[in-house]
């Protein structure tokens, strides 16, 4: 079979990854601990689609991005703005390089506690760490996408949506060494 390229929209990948892949990864009973540092991930990500003055694959743009991203994608909650150092610092840059978040942030899943919701974004009187829980932080990533997607639209950046984002290859054969 020959090898076929299939150019990839941003729109397409942002259903495929948020809605579909990190919606799975989420809400399954694995990879409890590593579906945070997808989780930052995912919020960079939403942060570079609307870093209009720098292209996707700018680097050393990580921290600006996920600030951006709390501040104007999740305005739904003024404790991501609020929180957004402790955020960027303490899951995205700890997680990325450490594996490990920071002695400011806690981690808790709906698995591991039935009534983890209610403790989304609150600081914990014992610890004193911002505690986040897995499923609450998918779901507002999940509406801060909303969010940007129409803010993309409704700003007449449609392009960034429909424009080939990625290229994925099908049937790519194995190479002999």
């Amino acid at each position: 079979m020959p090898r076929v390229e299939v150019k990839v929209t941003l729109e397409e990948m942002i259903d495929a990854l948020i809605y579909g892949e990190l919606n799975a990864v989420v809400h399954s009973n694995s990879a409890r601990f590593l579906s945070f540092n997808l989780l930052a991930d995912a919020i960079e990500f939403l942060g570079a689609c609307i870093d209009d003055d720098h292209p996707f694959d700018a680097t050393g743009r990580s921290g600006a991005r996920v600030c951006k991203a709390l501040v104007e994608l999740f305005t739904f909650d003024d404790r991501y703005k609020k929180n957004r150092d402790s955020i960027r610092d303490g899951l995205r840059n700890s997680m990325a390089h450490q594996m490990r978040p920071s002695k400011e942030i806690g981690f808790v899943t709906q698995w591991d506690s039935p009534n983890a919701k209610l403790s989304h974004l609150r600081i914990d009187e014992g610890s004193g760490r911002l505690i986040l829980v897995r499923e609450s932080l998918y779901d507002d990533i999940r509406k801060a996408t909303y969010i940007m997607k129409h803010r993309l639209r409704k700003g007449g950046h449609t392009h960034k949506l429909d424009e080939p984002f990625r290229t994925m290859y099908k049937n790519v054969p194995l190479q002999d060494k």
